[in-house]
């Protein structure tokens, strides 16, 4: 039974792309330098609550959670829904990276035509803002892409929490002991803790890319 399988895979780690190129004002470096370190945070974040997750779920299993009439069957619907919601934001990420990949060669495309029509100024500064407009789409890709991993998001944890609340409630059927109840309760509580945590830094950092986005739009309109 793994007891923090489902946290391992989400990590959110995409940080700003090789195609985005030296920032244009003090503005764009602070909103790139917010972005990262809130990646880190994000990280630093799920690898701790990951590690407690770990150690508890050593000691679930050294009580025998697994073998518990009561308490295994609800622990294998928690990892199914979890595995569920594991799937659907692989597939989110899948679908963000398609169209990131997509702006990412677009702006290379833009870059080479730079190369070509240098001794060109009026093509270059063209060339310039289209690059601008690319770098804006692309940041609006990953603001769409992150707005719907917290959406669904969201919406699993409504069920997670409701198996963690099923599990919670079984806690008091015979044959689980005071010791047994009151790991698996610290479990559960880690769990939602972890949950809310990493949601609370992903709008966060859904916050600072939308930043980013007015930030580079001014630039562009300057």
């Amino acid at each position: 039974m793994s007891f923090a399988r489902e946290f391992v895979q989400p990590l959110e780690s995409r940080t700003l792309l090789s195609a985005s190129v030296s920032p244009f004002n003090a503005a764009i470096v602070e909103d790139r330098l917010q972005i990262r370190l809130e990646l880190l945070q994000l990280k630093a974040d799920i690898v701790a609550g990951c590690t407690a997750l770990l150690t508890e779920g050593a000691t679930l299993r050294a009580d025998g959670v697994g073998q518990n009439a009561t308490l295994a069957p609800l622990f294998a619907t928690l990892h199914t829904d979890a595995t569920t919601w594991q799937l659907k934001l692989a597939s989110d990420r899948l679908d963000e990276a398609s169209n990131v990949v997509a702006d990412e060669q677009a702006i290379v495309q833009v870059q080479l035509k730079m190369l070509a029509d240098k001794g060109n100024p009026t093509a270059i500064t063209a060339d310039k803002a289209q690059i601008k407009a690319d770098r804006i789409q692309m940041q609006t890709d990953m603001v769409a892409g992150l707005n719907q991993r917290i959406t669904d998001r969201q919406s699993f944890q409504t069920q997670l929490f409701a198996d963690c609340q099923a599990i919670t409630d079984a806690l008091g059927t015979p044959g689980i002991s005071t010791q047994m109840a009151a790991d698996v309760t610290t479990w559960v509580n880690s769990r939602e803790t972890l949950l809310t945590t990493i949601t609370t830094d992903l709008q966060t950092l859904e916050a600072d890319r939308q930043q980013l986005i007015t930030d580079l739009t001014a630039s562009e309109n300057a």
